[in-house]
């Protein structure tokens, strides 16, 4: 796949307490010419397995910092970029240094682009994890901590990780209209990373009536198949000038 191209990355917006998309997750898919359509959820196991999961981080990292100069110019706001890494990846001490010449092979402004790793990867292998990202936060990216909730949920820890942004888990959100439990480990959690100084998004929304709910919690921003399914970077404009319309529209302008 990494030979013949046929990896592909496609963006999913991030839907703000106000309707705007301030952000997107770039996530990678495979067209295999011979299987067709693999699951990430597949493959990303088996390249780990194999050791090349560090060969296709470098490929989607190079890929998503060659887009971000056009999809910053599909938007009159600042759009923040996200992009996932593995636990492999933040033991790999040569990434900083390929991180640094993608950053100023294609002009890429740091504060836009957000890097994010599961809750386990980071503390299964903490001390790595710690050193890597205190490189990449003095180079001015944003860090989140992915699926949290689902992983080891560590208080003590929490404290310790540099970390921009907390994403709650999918699996607390779409229970949060039919269990009361849910909606108040997703409140208490949308309480202490404030309380941290930490923003959230909400992960997995595909009902519009948990957005209420979410805004009146506080939460910055979510992200689901309700806003936007994850498309290619040739059809993100479209869809970002069709969302801004309806955004008007809803607005009475």
């Amino acid at each position: 796949a990494l030979e013949q191209e046929e990896f592909e990355i496609h963006y999913q917006a991030k839907v703000g307490i106000n309707n705007q998309v301030n952000g997107l997750e770039a996530l990678i898919r495979w067209k295999s010419c011979f299987d067709g359509a693999i699951s990430p959820q597949e493959f990303i196991p088996v390249a780990e397995k194999s050791g090349r999961i560090m060969a296709i981080s470098r490929w989607v990292i190079s890929h998503v910092f060659r887009d971000f100069q056009a999809i910053q110019k599909m938007s009159d706001t600042p759009i923040i970029v996200s992009l996932n890494l593995s636990a492999y990846d933040v033991s790999d001490e040569k990434l900083v240094p390929f991180i640094i010449t993608q950053l100023q092979l294609y002009s890429v402004n740091p504060p836009l682009v957000e890097f994010e790793i599961t809750e386990s990867a980071y503390l299964d292998n903490f001390d790595k994890a710690d050193t890597f990202f205190s490189q990449i936060r003095q180079l001015g990216f944003l860090i989140a901590l992915d699926d949290f909730g689902t992983g080891y949920s560590s208080m003590s820890y929490l404290t310790r990780l540099d970390i921009n942004t907390l994403k709650i888990d999918r699996a607390f959100i779409s229970q949060m209209l039919l269990n009361q439990q849910d909606k108040i480990i997703v409140q208490s959690t949308i309480q202490l990373a404030h309380n941290l100084g930490l923003e959230v998004t909400a992960e997995g929304i595909e009902d519009a009536s948990l957005i209420g709910d979410l805004n009146r919690l506080g939460c910055e921003r979510g992200q689901g198949f309700y806003f936007c399914k994850p498309i290619p970077v040739e059809e993100l404009s479209g869809w970002l000038a069709l969302h801004d319309r309806r955004l008007l529209a809803s607005a009475g302008v």
